[in-house]
């Protein structure tokens, strides 16, 4: 196995269908779902636990809430392909993109994979804003993701660039309220922040 896909998932049920239905339905099946739901509070799990019976290459685990990058990497501990593509609750892949990343030249020696990201679309759904983030990696002890809301992996290794684009389709909602119960709860919990993620916060 070649890929594993490993997905955060917390309080998605608006949108993780259709998420998970880009996923399940590539045009090879010879590589594993992880599907990690990190205590959400509503059908989220439900609908996963639905994909799991399905598919015999989808799993679910179920863990308390600690935020995307301990979602991330509860999924990276159970991993076993030998690459590692991580995608988000509310993305959508394209038709053939996973049975692309397969066919890959064996030989390729790099450690981090930057694919383009889109947040943003037009009217008749086109991309308008499209950037480049992590989002393979070559399941190694250095691979580690940080941040407890908005999540970050330091690339290492060798780099390269992949033409594959994730398009981010979630629905608009008050990030500036959930922030601040997340940072709420986290210090009640005694999480220390750095910089980065009080920026975020603020």
């Amino acid at each position: 196995m070649k890929v594993s896909v490993i997905v955060a998932a917390y309080n998605a049920e608006k949108y993780v269908i259709e998420t998970m239905e880009s996923l399940a339905n590539q045009s090879i099946d010879d590589y594993e779902i992880i599907v990690v739901n990190d205590g959400s509070t509503d059908h989220t799990l439900d609908i996963l636990r639905k994909y799991e019976n399905d598919y015999e290459h989808i799993t679910v685990i179920d863990k308390e809430n600690g935020g995307p990058s301990s979602a991330r990497n509860c999924g990276l501990d159970v991993a076993q392909g030998e690459y590692v593509y991580f995608f988000d609750a509310d993305d959508v892949l394209e038709y053939g993109d996973i049975e692309k990343i397969n066919q890959l030249k064996l030989n390729m020696d790099a450690d981090t994979y930057m694919l383009k990201y889109a947040t943003s679309f037009d009217d008749v759904g086109n991309p308008n804003f499209v950037f480049e983030r992590e989002r393979i990696l070559k399941r190694d002890v250095r691979a580690c993701w940080q941040g407890f809301v908005h999540e970050a992996i330091v690339p290492f290794g060798k780099v390269e660039h992949l033409d594959i684009t994730i398009q981010h389709r979630k629905i608009a909602t008050n990030y500036t309220k959930r922030n601040l119960n997340l940072y709420r709860k986290a210090l009640k919990r005694g999480i220390k922040f750095d910089a980065r993620e009080q920026y975020y916060y603020a």
